[in-house]
């Protein structure tokens, strides 16, 4: 009985690891802060055709933080060459399919004359 406990416990652990999958990748870019929002922190960047479009990253590491007030409105314009990562999650929605989520997070700010 205590074995089949454990063969259950042990096969319900990797049936519910292989519905979540994470990846993370390292992104070096040049922007020019745009404040933020509900959704994160918006700069403005140059997107594969050179056309200005916005990136939102959602988190900030504290160290960051503690070195830029991103809360500022003294920041707005200015120009970082941004680092972040990207962490992708696969989760099952409501309707049991599987949906990728990113979660942008900046994890160093270098200020760009």
């Amino acid at each position: 009985m205590k074995t089949k406990i454990t063969l259950v416990l042990a096969v319900l652990c990797i049936a519910l690891t292989s519905f979540t999958t994470m990846n993370q990748d390292r992104i070096t870019v040049d922007g020019q802060y745009d404040g933020n929002d509900a959704y994160g922190y918006n700069f403005i960047v140059l997107n594969e055709d050179d056309e200005e479009t916005t990136l939102t990253l959602h988190e900030v590491e504290e160290d960051v933080l503690e070195e830029y007030n991103l809360d500022a409105e003294v920041l707005v314009g200015s120009h970082f060459q941004i680092t972040y990562t990207v962490v992708t999650e696969t989760v099952l929605d409501d309707n049991g399919d599987e949906q990728d989520e990113e979660k942008r997070t900046i994890v160093a700010l270098k200020p760009i004359n």
